[in-house]
């Protein structure tokens, strides 16, 4: 930029003849453009708002340049052009000119054949854990050559996640997780989510194969968890309903008033917050569980 600057001041003089002048001004729209196209190597475009907040998080933000529609964190975001959801917003994507596509756990699997065939360059990573996020923001870095910056948050991420001093109730407790009232959905043992809670303790009283599965009330009463957690949005006043639901009344969390609607941002998307949502469900379960 500095060279930039230099050839203005001499264009600015005005002793500079015709040719000189023809030939300077040449330069400095060839430096101008040069300088551009530095400045906005990276158009980044994510599929999901986890993504989204990793990307910020890494402070790559302003190379963002398309978002799905519900990233709504960091608020910078919601100034970004949004390209869609489960239905993607394929012109518009185009229009954007990414330089990479950002996808977690194939979110947006079904795009890739068409992402292939327009030559636009989609990744998809993968998350199970609360530390794969650090491994994905080191690829992510890589992808980008941003590896200072992908190196210092992955850094900072694990030192945090082994820093954790969480104290686990000494009773040991089942819970129920519900991502849906209706129909109920519940989060399994083997989903994200479920993963996060079993850090302080405590058993996932659905043992499935599959993440999400779709369950009926009898099963959670049968089953009788210490604790239920509702990740989906929910007025205070509507836990009663929940509470009410035909012989839920008879589970311990009912009786305890165990039932616990979270912020579901903190948990369903696997990224930076989670660690805010760990030492949320924490406190909750040690309070709890006596």
């Amino acid at each position: 930029m500095s060279t930039i600057k230099i050839v203005i001041s001499i264009l600015k003089k005005g002793k500079t003849d015709l040719k000189k002048k023809t030939i300077l001004l040449y330069t400095l729209f060839f430096l101008i453009i040069n300088y551009e196209l530095c400045a906005s190597n990276n158009r980044i475009i994510t599929l999901a708002p986890s993504q989204t907040e990793l990307v910020y998080a890494m402070g790559l933000g302003e190379q963002i340049v398309g978002v799905s529609d519900y990233s709504d964190y960091p608020k910078d975001a919601l100034n970004k052009t949004k390209i869609g959801d489960i239905e993607l917003k394929v012109e518009l994507i185009l229009s954007l000119s990414p330089t990479i596509i950002i996808d977690v756990n194939s979110m947006r699997k079904s795009y890739e054949p068409l992402f292939r065939r327009l030559n636009l360059n989609y990744v998809n990573y993968n998350i199970s854990e609360m530390e794969d996020i650090a491994s994905m923001a080191l690829e992510i870095g890589k992808c980008l050559k941003e590896e200072e910056k992908a190196n210092k948050f992955a850094s900072k991420w694990l030192s945090e996640v082994q820093a954790l001093n969480l104290k686990k109730p000494e009773v040991p407790f089942t819970f129920y997780a519900e991502i849906w009232g209706t129909p109920m959905q519940a989060a399994g043992n083997k989903s994200f989510i479920s993963k996060i809670i079993e850090r302080s303790g405590g058993k996932n009283i659905f043992n499935s194969k599959i993440e999400y599965p779709v369950i009926n009330k009898e099963s959670v009463v049968s089953l009788n968890p210490n604790v239920v957690f509702l990740f989906y949005p929910i007025k205070e006043e509507e836990i009663l309903n929940v509470k009410n639901r035909p012989a839920w009344k008879h589970i311990s969390a009912s009786k305890n008033n165990n039932i616990y609607a979270l912020d579901q941002d903190l948990f369903v998307r696997p990224g930076p917050r989670n660690l805010d949502g760990l030492k949320i469900i924490n406190k909750i379960l040690n309070k709890a569980i006596k």
